[in-house]
């Protein structure tokens, strides 16, 4: 029975496979395999201003930042200190007054050597005017014969002004003295050179200060300057008066605007760079010196040009193309751009204003492929 079913299989497949070889061939189809509408986002092409920024940092510094100290050429004590730290003081305000009794105690010396030095002068000149007198006397005198030679030269010493430039001179060494002291006065009673704000006070009623000891300090907050380095591929690009963009992190949220002061011509020796300078406007007081800015350059620009994100933009071979969707089918165009700032790209040639460009999912499609706008302007 095994063997009669095994049999019937064996020719089922012979006569199958037999007649399936008469059978004719039937044609081959051939199926194309539509790829999916993709979805992608799009942003128009627009005018807009670009910048390729330049950011460095550094400590801000007071425009004005005054040391006071003492003129007065020996130790001297103080007798009144008039402001605190942190007190905000005017140009010409008193800080602090010192002891006064020993200088007082030199201008009587001084002017009495200034007095007697003139009542010396003043004696002589009597002095003399009688003594040319005499020596007019005297020559006659001696022409006729009635006075020794002698007598005539000592008539002549004693009418001579030699003594009385000398006496000039002592009475204009005393005039100095005493206006030297009357200065060191003066210099008793300290002032601001500026208007800020007590930044430092280095001294104490009834102590005794010295000229080479640091008083106090005062800076003038309402401008503050930052001193920086740049490097010589961007020295160039930095002008005198250029307006710059400030952040200090730690005072404000702001954007602060400084002007560029100042731009050296040569590099430093030791680190190579060139040293910049700039000022910021402070008056309302947001910012401290001692903190650390970030300054921001433009260092070039381009005003309302036609450009889009720069996400937007392949490479392809060395040369830049964007995706354009045009009937909701994405089109491949090559561009010619100019500057970017990672953020937007300039577009020279190869769109036009309006344009749909394709920001999110062109690594995803194929040119001529359909797309469906999921985000962006339809």
């Amino acid at each position: 029975m095994k063997k009669a079913i095994i049999l019937f299989l064996a020719i089922f497949l012979v006569v199958g496979l037999s007649s399936c070889g008469k059978k004719a061939k039937e044609p081959v189809v051939k199926v194309k395999i539509q790829k999916e509408v993709e979805p992608v986002e799009v942003e128009k092409v627009a005018k807009r201003d670009i910048a390729i920024s330049y950011t460095l940092s550094g400590k801000l510094s007071g425009v004005e930042d005054v040391v006071i100290m003492s003129e007065i050429s020996f130790p001297t004590k103080v007798k009144k200190v008039n402001v605190k730290l942190g007190d905000k003081v005017s140009k010409g305000q008193v800080l602090f007054m010192l002891d006064d009794e020993d200088i007082r105690k030199q201008i009587e010396k001084a002017k009495a050597a200034y007095e007697l030095a003139n009542r010396n002068l003043e004696s002589q000149r009597e002095q003399i005017e009688n003594a040319k007198i005499n020596f007019d006397r005297i020559k006659k005198l001696y022409k006729e014969g009635a006075v020794s030679k002698q007598q005539y030269e000592q008539a002549k010493l004693k009418a001579s002004d030699k003594l009385i430039e000398v006496l000039k001179a002592q009475v204009n060494q005393a005039k100095v003295s005493l206006d030297q002291a009357y200065s060191q006065l003066e210099k008793t009673i300290v002032k601001s050179p500026i208007n800020g704000y007590a930044a430092a006070i280095n001294v104490q009623e009834n102590e005794f200060i010295t000229s080479s000891q640091p008083a106090m300090r005062i800076v003038n907050t309402d401008k503050l300057t930052v001193n920086f380095g740049v490097s010589e591929n961007i020295i160039n690009k930095i002008k005198k008066n250029m307006e710059v963009n400030v952040k200090v992190q730690v005072a404000t949220d702001k954007i602060l605007k400084g002007i560029v002061k100042a731009v050296s011509p040569i590099p430093d020796d030791r680190a190579g760079i060139y040293p910049v300078e700039v000022e910021i406007d402070n008056k309302d007081g947001l910012i401290k010196p001692g903190m650390f800015a970030e300054i921001t350059f433009d260092i070039e620009k381009a005003e309302k040009v036609l450009s889009v994100p720069s996400e937007a933009v392949k490479d392809i071979d060395g040369k830049k193309y964007v995706y354009v969707v045009i009937n909701d089918v994405a089109m491949l165009k090559e561009v010619e751009i100019g500057i970017e700032n990672g953020k937007f790209t300039q577009i020279i040639s190869g769109l036009t204003e309006n344009d749909k460009v394709i920001v999110k999912g062109q690594d995803y499609i194929e040119n001529g492929q359909k797309v469906a706008i999921v985000r962006g302007e339809k």
